[in-house]
C-alpha cells in the first residue's frame, strides 16, 4: 500500500515540475502560443476536475456504504469539498472566458491582478491539499501497521 501512495506523490511532483517549466517558459512565448497553452491547461483542468468529481463520488458512495465504520460527517465533508472545488474551478473558467471582452488598459491591469490572486489561491489550495493528502496517506499507513500488528498478536 505504501508504494501506491509514494507513486501518487511522485505523480504530483512530476506534474508540478511540468507546470513550473510551462510557466517559466511562458514569458518567452508569443501570445498565440500562450493562448493555445492556456486552452490546453484549461482542458487539463476540466479533465482533472471531472476525474476528481468521479473519484469523490466513488469515495462518498463507499463511505456511505460503510456508514457504521465512519462518522456521519464524512460524506458531507467530501460533498462540501467537492462543491467548493467545483465552484472554484467554475470561477476560474468564468474569469478566463470574460477576459477576452476587456481591452482597455485599466481593465486589463485589474484582470491581471485578479488572475494573479486566483493563481495564488489555487496554489495555496494545492499546497493545503498536498498536506491533507500526506496526512491521510500517513494515517492510512499507520492504520495498516496497527491492523497488521493486531493480526500478528492475535
Amino acid at each position: 500500500m505504501a508504494n501506491t501512495e509514494s507513486g501518487a506523490f511522485t505523480k504530483v511532483a512530476e506534474r508540478t515540475k511540468q507546470a513550473q517549466a510551462n510557466i517559466k517558459s511562458a514569458d518567452a512565448k508569443r501570445r498565440a502560443d500562450l493562448q493555445d497553452r492556456v486552452n490546453k491547461a484549461h482542458e487539463r483542468c476540466k479533465e482533472r476536475a471531472d476525474k476528481l468529481s468521479q473519484k469523490t463520488d466513488e469515495v462518498s458512495k463507499e463511505v456511505s456504504e460503510n456508514a457504521e465504520e465512519v462518522t456521519e460527517k464524512a460524506p458531507a465533508l467530501w460533498q462540501t469539498a467537492k462543491e467548493n472545488w467545483n465552484a472554484h474551478v467554475q470561477h476560474l473558467h468564468d474569469t478566463v472566458a470574460h477576459k477576452q471582452a476587456k481591452l482597455d488598459l485599466r481593465a486589463a491591469v485589474r484582470e491581471a491582478d485578479s488572475a494573479e490572486r486566483c493563481a495564488a489561491s489555487a496554489v495555496d489550495f494545492v499546497l493545503s491539499a498536498i498536506d491533507e493528502a500526506e496526512y491521510a496517506v500517513l494515517d492510512a499507513i499507520l492504520a495498516r501497521a496497527d491492523a497488521d500488528e493486531l493480526a500478528a498478536n492475535g
